[in-house]
C-alpha cells in the first residue's frame, strides 16, 4: 500500500514538473553582458540590448513566448536607466529563431564591475524572464568622434582624388561599431549633400581603409 502511495506521489510530482517545463517562458533568451554587448565611448557606457528565440522548441512557441513580452526594463545596480516599451524601436521579424529586440541603452559613465539587469515583462506588468550579472568586461575606443572627424579632414586634405578635398567633400555621419572595435564615417558632397563614399577607422590604432 506505502508502495502505491509513493509511486502515485512521485508520478505526481513529476507529471507537475513536466507541465511547467512545457508552460515556462523558455523559448527565448537575454544576451549575458560583456564586450561584446557593452562598450565605453566619450564618458557612456552603451548597453546593447538583444532577446533572441532559441530552437528548443516549436516555431508556434517561440513566436507565442516572444509576443508575450511587452516591455523591457534595463536596471544597473537595481536602478531603471531605460523601458524599453513594445512599439518603440522594436526590430521584430516575422522570420524565427531571431532577435526580436535590439536597441542601445546609454548611461553616463563606465559600468564596468557594476550589476545590470535586464527584465521581460508581459502586458500584465508580471515578469516573465531576467539575466542579471556583473560587466567585468566592456569594449572601449581609444578616439573621441571629434578625433575621428579630424583624421578625416586630414585625409581628405591628403588625398582629395579619391573624393574630392575639403572645399567639395565634407565628413557626414559617424558611427562607433563596438563588435569591430570600428568607426563607419560617410563623405558627402557638400553641394548635393549625397554620400559620395565612406572608410572604416580602426578604434585601437586610428588606421583608414577606404570602402
Amino acid at each position: 500500500m506505502n508502495l502505491k502511495k509513493n509511486y502515485l506521489f512521485y508520478l505526481i510530482v513529476f507529471c507537475v514538473l513536466i507541465f511547467a517545463l512545457i508552460s515556462s517562458v523558455d523559448a527565448f533568451s537575454i544576451q549575458k553582458l560583456d564586450k561584446n554587448t557593452v562598450f565605453y565611448i566619450d564618458g557612456k557606457s552603451e548597453i546593447s540590448v538583444s532577446i533572441v528565440t532559441t530552437d528548443f522548441v516549436t516555431e508556434y512557441k517561440m513566436k507565442k513566448d516572444l509576443n508575450q513580452i511587452n516591455k523591457i526594463v534595463v536596471k544597473v545596480n537595481r536602478k531603471t536607466v531605460n523601458v524599453i516599451k513594445k512599439g518603440k524601436g522594436w526590430q521584430k521579424n516575422e522570420y524565427y529563431p531571431l532577435g526580436i529586440i535590439d536597441r542601445e541603452t546609454k548611461v553616463k559613465g563606465s559600468i564596468k564591475g557594476k550589476k545590470v539587469s535586464i527584465l521581460a515583462y508581459n502586458k500584465k506588468n508580471e515578469l516573465i524572464k531576467k539575466q542579471t550579472n556583473v560587466v567585468k568586461s566592456i569594449r572601449t575606443t581609444d578616439f573621441t568622434k571629434a578625433q575621428i572627424k579630424k583624421i578625416c579632414i586630414n585625409y581628405l586634405k591628403k588625398w582629395p582624388e579619391d573624393f574630392g578635398n575639403s572645399s567639395v567633400t565634407k565628413v557626414g555621419k559617424i558611427k562607433y561599431l563596438p563588435l569591430g572595435n570600428v568607426w563607419d564615417v560617410d563623405f558627402v558632397n557638400i553641394k548635393t549633400g549625397k554620400v559620395v563614399g565612406g572608410t572604416y577607422i580602426n578604434g585601437e590604432t586610428g588606421d583608414i581603409a577606404i570602402v
